[in-house]
């Protein structure tokens, strides 16, 4: 007895050709459009081939999501492709990562219902994770229902479950998504009268859509449970991003923050919005948040903290030693300072636009002020009332470390490098041109991103 096998089309090995020539040009920016078009083209003439799925993977990559399952749709369109266990857990993935968690639950069911061989192993996994997450939506909702109608006896009962979630929320995105923030928000603090007396979801959704929730949660195994001076806060939005992430005291500092105005910078979008509250409303109505206007240099009170954290602040600081020097008084003898810093002398070191290499305009004469190093270059060209003359202090790398040394002992020091879209800019003629501006320029210098530092008391 025959074996059926799947015909091939007569021009496969033409199509197989095409294709691994488009996945090549996809290989360098400047050849991405080509790329994508012959892809296209291909899936038009062959929506057999695996053109539409490379597709599909590529703009997953790229973070578009329903642009992605487009792709992956009109690929398991074609009968012989919906064996194609791969495809399909793309298209979960795709629903998943778009917030739409029924439909991936539907899909990674049907995978492992199909029997195919080569399931990928995560499709057990993700399904697992989805299952709880929407038994978690249920349960907070539930509660919030129930604390409308201050029915407080129900919220207490919905909370014990809930905290049953407290390993598996340390895997889920709660910095991204309200209602497990909101779960988060109970299950990683011990008080939960506290907790409750204290809740606050508009200002949780509100510390979400603001994406004032991210940093607490990279930090979080260092602020659990502890207090923390938050220098450099901002507008008052952090607090209960902290307190989210189960900070049990925390202390917003800022010489900028208006404690009378709703107003405040959405960091999900860089542009301005505004929180319902005031700094001064969200810290009357809490019992685990301080927000001062003012320096840390200059603060009234003796107070020690567990924590003190700097995010994107260090770069700002044209006193920043003074700062440190005062921040070693006010850290406990087992406390930790962690700060992200933004380096000036990257490629967006600018803190202007364009952030990222795709948004790049060479038409825009404001984007070419700056962009490629530019802000360097251009320093001396900048009026003296210039941003980056007023708000960016120019330190580098190997500076910013010294100066952490002299007064903390670093634990970890983490350099963020750019990737490639960045590192093909520093032509060895442009990296020339710099060196001649400043001789003591490195490659370290102008491709580092970032730094993530922890540090103790010497």
């Amino acid at each position: 007895m025959h074996q059926l096998r799947r015909k091939i089309p007569a021009n496969y090995g033409r199509e197989t050709e095409r294709i691994n020539n488009a996945l090549e040009l996809l290989k360098n920016d400047g050849s991405l459009s080509e790329g994508l078009d012959l892809l296209e083209s291909i899936g038009k003439s062959a929506p057999h081939s695996t053109a539409y799925f490379h597709l599909a993977k590529f703009w997953h990559n790229k973070k578009d999501y329903n642009k992605s399952n487009g792709y992956v749709q009109k690929y398991l369109q074609v009968k012989s492709n919906i064996r194609n266990v791969n495809a399909r857990f793309l298209s979960g993935m795709n629903f998943e990562k778009s917030g739409d968690l029924n439909k991936a639950k539907i899909v990674y069911e049907s995978i492992l219902e199909s029997g195919l061989e080569g399931i990928p192993a995560g499709v057990e996994k993700r399904l697992s994770k989805i299952e709880k997450i929407l038994q978690i939506y249920e349960l907070v909702m539930e509660l919030d229902k129930a604390f409308k109608n201050s029915d407080l006896e129900k919220c207490k009962k919905l909370i014990i479950p809930l905290r049953s979630f407290d390993n598996d929320l340390m895997d889920m995105p709660w910095h991204n998504d309200v209602l497990l923030a909101e779960a988060a928000y109970f299950c990683f603090s011990s008080d939960i009268e506290k907790r409750l007396a204290n809740y606050d979801p508009k200002l949780i959704n509100k510390s979400v859509e603001f994406n004032y929730v991210g940093w607490p949660k990279r930090i979080q195994q260092l602020i659990r449970g502890k207090s923390v001076l938050d220098v450099g806060c901002g507008f008052g939005g952090y607090g209960m991003g902290f307190i989210i992430a189960g900070a049990e005291l925390y202390t917003g500092l800022d010489p900028a923050m208006d404690l009378d105005s709703t107003a405040a910078k959405n960091k999900r979008t860089r542009t301005w919005g505004h929180l319902d509250s005031t700094p001064r409303e969200i810290a009357a109505k809490s019992d685990y948040i301080k927000l001062v206007r003012g320096k840390s240099e200059e603060l009234e009170f003796n107070k020690k903290f567990d924590v003190i954290s700097l995010h994107n602040v260090t770069e700002h600081l044209f006193n920043i030693e003074d700062v440190f020097k005062g921040l070693s008084t006010r850290l406990k003898e087992d406390g930790v300072l962690v700060f992200m810093h933004h380096n000036y002398y990257f490629w967006n070191g600018h803190h202007m636009d364009p952030i990222k290499t795709d948004q790049l305009d060479i038409n825009n004469s404001e984007h070419m002020t700056v962009a490629d190093w530019n802000h360097v270059l251009n320093v001396n060209n900048f009026p003296e009332d210039h941003f980056i003359n007023i708000d960016l202090n120019k330190i580098k790398i190997n500076s910013l470390k010294s100066l952490t040394k002299k007064y903390f002992k670093i634990t970890v020091w983490d350099s963020i490098t750019s990737k490639d879209d960045v590192k093909s800019r520093l032509t060895p003629e442009l990296m020339n041109k710099l060196l001649k501006h400043d001789n003591e320029l490195t490659e370290y210098d102008l491709l580092t991103n970032a730094i993530y530092c922890e540090a103790k008391l010497k």
